[in-house]
C-alpha cells in the first residue's frame, strides 16, 4: 500500500502499534491463565479430601443422631449425606493422578463403602429393636471411621508434599515467563517511542518550515527560499501552493505600488475638495448650534415663567416651571449621576405638562418607597419610559387612560415598574426595542428628551453590565409594563464601566 497521504500513514501507524500492544497482552494473558489453571489443579485433589471429610463426619453425625433419638430427618440426613459421600470418594479416585498414595486412595474409596456397610446395618437393627446388632454395627463403622480419617490426614500429608514441588516448579516458570513479559514490554515501549518520534518528525518538520515561511511573509519578506517537502502527500501538495501564492503576492505588491503611484495624483486633488466641504460644514453646524442653544432657550423659559406671575396666570405659570424643569434636567450632562428623587421630580413635572394637555381623560400614579430617594442612577433612564407611555401609549387612545411608576427595592436591586393602559405593543415592536443595537441603528426618539427605550436598554448594558435589565409585557388594547433593574448602590460611587 502507497502511503501517499496523511491519513493512510496514521491509519497504518496506528493499527500497527495496535496490533503488536494486542499480540503481547494475549501472549501475557494465555501465560497467566496457563499459571492460574495449574495452581487450581494443585489445590483441586486437597478440597476433594477435605470434602470427604466433612462429609463423613456430617453423615456419621446423622447416623449418631438418629442411633440415639430414631428420629426420621436425622435418618433421611444420614441417607442422603451417605449417597453423598460414595459420590465425592469415585471423584477423589478419578482425579487423583499421582502415583504416590494412590494406593491409600483406593483404601479411601473401599472403607468409605465398608463405613456405609456397617451404618447401614445399625439403621436396619435400629428400625428392628436389634439392640446388640445395632451395637455392633455401629462399633464396626466407627472403627472403619477412624481408618478412614488416618488415611485421609496421610493423603494430605502426600498431597501437600506434592504441592511443594509442584510450586517450587511454577515458581521457577513463573519467573522466567515474568522476565520474557518484561522484555518483551520493554521492546514495545521502546519500538513504540522510535515510530512516534519518526512519525512526528517526518510530519510537523514540513509543517515547521511552511510556518517560518508564512512569518516571513507576514514581516514583509517575500524573497524567502522556496519550501520543498519530499513525501507525497497534502502537505507537498500545501508548500506548492504556498510557494504559488508567495510568487502571486510578490507580483501583486508590485502591481499595487504601481496603482498607488497613480492614485496619489488623484487623492491629492480630492483631497483639496474634502476639506473645503469640510470648512463649509463646519459653518453650517455652528450656525444651526447658534440657533438651539439650550442656554437661550432656557433664559426664555425663564423669562415666560417672570411674565406668566406678572399676569398672574397661574396654570401657564405651572406649566412653564413644568416645562422649564424638564428642559433644565434634560440638557445636563448623561455622564453625571443623579438621585432616584431628582429623576422622580422631572417625571412629575412632565406629568402636571400632559395633563394640561389632555386634561381629566389623564391619570398619573406615583408610588416610591422612602429608602430608594437617594439612591443614584444614571440619568434620563425612567424619563424616556414614561414619555413614551404618555406619547405612544394612552395619548393614542381618544378616552384616555393612565400611567402608573413604582419604586422600591429588594435585596442588592433598585426596581422601576412603568405601567400604562394604553394601546400595548406587538412581540415585534418588543423584540426590536430589546434586541436594537444603538451602534448601528439610530433608536426611535422619545417626545421631550431626544432619547429612545432602546438607547436607555443600550445605556443600562453599558453602565451597569449584567446586574441591570429591562423587561417589557405588553399586549394589544390592554397596555403595557416595563420594569427596570438596577444595582442596590447607596454610596453614590460611580457605577459607570
Amino acid at each position: 500500500m502507497k502511503l501517499n497521504s496523511i491519513r493512510k500513514k496514521m491509519m497504518f501507524y496506528f493499527i500497527t502499534m495496535t496490533l503488536m500492544i494486542g499480540l503481547i497482552s494475549l501472549y501475557v494473558s494465555q501465560n497467566s491463565k496457563m499459571l492460574l489453571e495449574e495452581i487450581d489443579e494443585m489445590f483441586d485433589t486437597t478440597i476433594v479430601l477435605s470434602d470427604i471429610e466433612n462429609k463423613l463426619d456430617f453423615t456419621h453425625a446423622s447416623l449418631t443422631q438418629y442411633i440415639k433419638t430414631k428420629s426420621s430427618d436425622a435418618l433421611n440426613t444420614y441417607i442422603e449425606t451417605s449417597e453423598n459421600l460414595a459420590s465425592s470418594t469415585e471423584i477423589l479416585l478419578k482425579q487423583y493422578d499421582g502415583d504416590k498414595g494412590m494406593l491409600s486412595v483406593e483404601n479411601v474409596r473401599n472403607l468409605v463403602l465398608r463405613y456405609n456397610q456397617y451404618s447401614a446395618e445399625a439403621v436396619v437393627a435400629k428400625r428392628g429393636r436389634d439392640v446388640e446388632g445395632c451395637k455392633d454395627a455401629y462399633q464396626s463403622a466407627e472403627e472403619v471411621l477412624t481408618n478412614i480419617r488416618d488415611l485421609i490426614e496421610n493423603l494430605k500429608l502426600i498431597q501437600l508434599e506434592n504441592n511443594v514441588v509442584l510450586y517450587n516448579s511454577l515458581n521457577a516458570n513463573g519467573q522466567k515467563v515474568q522476565v520474557i513479559n518484561m522484555v518483551m514490554i520493554i521492546d514495545l515501549i521502546v519500538l513504540t517511542i522510535m515510530l512516534v518520534l519518526n512519525v512526528t518528525y517526518r510530519m510537523t518538520t514540513p509543517i515547521i518550515r511552511l510556518a517560518h515561511s508564512a512569518n516571513e511573509i507576514a514581516s514583509g519578506h517575500f524573497e524567502g527560499e522556496e519550501v520543498i517537502v519530499s513525501d507525497e502527500d497534502e502537505i507537498q501538495m500545501m508548500a506548492k501552493a504556498f510557494n504559488k501564492m508567495r510568487i502571486s503576492i510578490r507580483v501583486f505588491i508590485e502591481e499595487l505600488k504601481r496603482t498607488n503611484e497613480m492614485e496619489s495624483q488623484l487623492y491629492e486633488k480630492e483631497l483639496q475638495t474634502v476639506k473645503m466641504q469640510t470648512l463649509l460644514n463646519k459653518a453650517e453646524l455652528r450656525s444651526l448650534q447658534s440657533q438651539i442653544n439650550p442656554h437661550f432657550l432656557f433664559n426664555s423659559l425663564n423669562a415666560g415663567v417672570q411674565l406668566a406671575m406678572m399676569e398672574d396666570a397661574h396654570g401657564t405659570l405651572e406649566f412653564l416651571e413644568n416645562m422649564s424643569a424638564i428642559f433644565r434636567y434634560n440638557i445636563r450632562p448623561l455622564d453625571k449621576m443623579v438621585t432616584v428623587e431628582e429623576e422622580l421630580s422631572s417625571i412629575k413635572a412632565y406629568a402636571e405638562m400632559m395633563k394640561v394637555r389632555f386634561g381629566e381623560k389623564l391619570t398619573f400614579e406615583l408610588t416610591v418607597s422612602e429608602a430608594v430617594h437617594a439612591v443614584p442612577m444614571m440619568p434620563l433612564i425612567l424619563q424616556p419610559i414614561v414619555e413614551n407611555a404618555f406619547i405612544h401609549g394612552v395619548g393614542k387612545n381618544e378616552n384616555g387612560g393612565s400611567v402608573t411608576v413604582k419604586a422600591w427595592h429588594e435585596g442588592n436591586k433598585c426596581f422601576f415598574l412603568v405601567k400604562d393602559n394604553g394601546i400595548g405593543m406587538t412581540p415585534t415592536q418588543i423584540n426590536r426595542i430589546l434586541n436594537e443595537n444603538t451602534e448601528h441603528v439610530l433608536p426611535k426618539k422619545s417626545h421631550s428628551s431626544g432619547i429612545g427605550a432602546g438607547n436607555v436598554l443600550q445605556r443600562l448594558k453599558l453602565a451597569y453590565g449584567h446586574e441591570a435589565f429591562m423587561q417589557i409585557e405588553s399586549t394589544i388594547g390592554i397596555g403595557t409594563e416595563i420594569t427596570i433593574a438596577i444595582p442596590w448602590n447607596r454610596t453614590g460611587e460611580d457605577m459607570y464601566v
